[in-house]
Protein backbone atom coordinates (compact mmCIF):
# COMPACT_ATOMS: atom_id res chain seq x y z
CA UNK A 1 0.00 0.00 0.00
CA UNK A 2 1.33 3.41 -0.91
CA UNK A 3 1.18 6.27 1.49
CA UNK A 4 -0.89 9.16 0.23
CA UNK A 5 -2.84 12.18 1.28
CA UNK A 6 -6.51 12.30 1.99
CA UNK A 7 -8.76 15.29 2.58
CA UNK A 8 -10.76 14.16 5.61
CA UNK A 9 -12.74 17.42 5.57
CA UNK A 10 -14.55 16.15 2.46
CA UNK A 11 -15.96 13.11 4.23
CA UNK A 12 -19.72 13.21 4.80
CA UNK A 13 -20.91 14.01 8.30
CA UNK A 14 -21.82 11.15 10.63
CA UNK A 15 -24.95 11.30 12.78
CA UNK A 16 -25.40 8.93 15.73
CA UNK A 17 -29.07 8.93 16.73
CA UNK A 18 -30.21 7.43 20.04
CA UNK A 19 -33.95 7.06 20.66
CA UNK A 20 -34.49 6.30 24.33
CA UNK A 21 -37.64 5.32 26.19
CA UNK A 22 -36.31 6.78 29.45
CA UNK A 23 -34.42 9.90 30.46
CA UNK A 24 -30.64 9.88 30.85
CA UNK A 25 -29.63 13.51 30.34
CA UNK A 26 -30.08 16.33 32.87
CA UNK A 27 -31.82 18.56 30.31
CA UNK A 28 -35.45 19.61 30.11
CA UNK A 29 -35.77 19.26 26.34
CA UNK A 30 -36.70 15.94 24.76
CA UNK A 31 -33.99 16.14 22.12
CA UNK A 32 -30.33 17.07 22.35
CA UNK A 33 -27.80 17.67 19.58
CA UNK A 34 -24.14 17.48 20.60
CA UNK A 35 -20.64 17.38 19.16
CA UNK A 36 -17.55 15.77 20.64
CA UNK A 37 -15.72 18.25 22.88
CA UNK A 38 -12.47 18.18 24.83
CA UNK A 39 -12.29 18.54 28.60
CA UNK A 40 -11.92 22.33 28.14
CA UNK A 41 -14.98 22.58 25.90
CA UNK A 42 -13.36 22.86 22.47
CA UNK A 43 -15.09 21.00 19.64
CA UNK A 44 -12.83 18.10 18.70
CA UNK A 45 -14.72 16.95 15.62
CA UNK A 46 -17.62 18.72 13.94
CA UNK A 47 -18.03 15.84 11.49
CA UNK A 48 -19.58 13.62 14.18
CA UNK A 49 -22.92 14.69 15.67
CA UNK A 50 -24.82 12.89 18.43
CA UNK A 51 -28.60 13.27 18.55
CA UNK A 52 -30.47 11.97 21.58
CA UNK A 53 -34.27 11.77 21.74
CA UNK A 54 -35.76 10.95 25.13
CA UNK A 55 -39.36 9.85 24.58
CA UNK A 56 -40.29 10.16 28.27
CA UNK A 57 -39.66 13.93 28.13
CA UNK A 58 -41.96 14.42 25.14
CA UNK A 59 -45.28 15.39 26.67
CA UNK A 60 -47.17 17.15 23.87
CA UNK A 61 -50.75 16.16 23.19
CA UNK A 62 -52.14 15.83 19.66
CA UNK A 63 -53.45 19.41 19.55
CA UNK A 64 -49.96 20.74 20.38
CA UNK A 65 -48.18 18.91 17.55
CA UNK A 66 -46.74 21.46 15.09
CA UNK A 67 -43.56 20.27 13.39
CA UNK A 68 -42.56 17.12 11.54
CA UNK A 69 -40.21 16.34 14.44
CA UNK A 70 -43.18 16.58 16.83
CA UNK A 71 -45.17 14.23 14.59
CA UNK A 72 -42.33 11.72 14.37
CA UNK A 73 -41.61 11.67 18.11
CA UNK A 74 -45.31 11.52 19.02
CA UNK A 75 -45.68 8.57 16.64
CA UNK A 76 -42.67 6.74 18.09
CA UNK A 77 -43.98 7.25 21.62
CA UNK A 78 -47.63 6.31 21.06
CA UNK A 79 -48.04 4.07 18.00
CA UNK A 80 -47.80 0.83 19.99
CA UNK A 81 -50.62 1.85 22.37
CA UNK A 82 -52.99 3.67 20.02
CA UNK A 83 -56.11 2.02 18.60
CA UNK A 84 -56.93 2.67 14.92
CA UNK A 85 -59.98 4.68 15.95
CA UNK A 86 -57.71 7.06 17.87
CA UNK A 87 -55.18 7.79 15.10
CA UNK A 88 -54.49 11.53 14.81
CA UNK A 89 -55.18 13.13 11.43
CA UNK A 90 -51.48 13.73 10.72
CA UNK A 91 -50.88 9.96 10.67
CA UNK A 92 -52.51 10.06 7.23
CA UNK A 93 -49.53 12.00 5.87
CA UNK A 94 -47.79 9.78 3.34
CA UNK A 95 -44.30 10.02 4.84
CA UNK A 96 -45.57 8.72 8.20
CA UNK A 97 -47.68 5.98 6.62
CA UNK A 98 -44.65 4.76 4.67
CA UNK A 99 -42.35 4.91 7.71
CA UNK A 100 -44.59 2.97 10.03
CA UNK A 101 -46.69 0.87 7.69
CA UNK A 102 -49.95 2.29 9.00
Amino acid sequence: MERGTFDYAKLPKIYAIAILAKNILPTETFHTVANLRSEIGEIIDSQLTFITIELAKFDKIVTEIETDLDKLVYTMKTLHTTEPTQYPAFWNEEWLRVCWGI
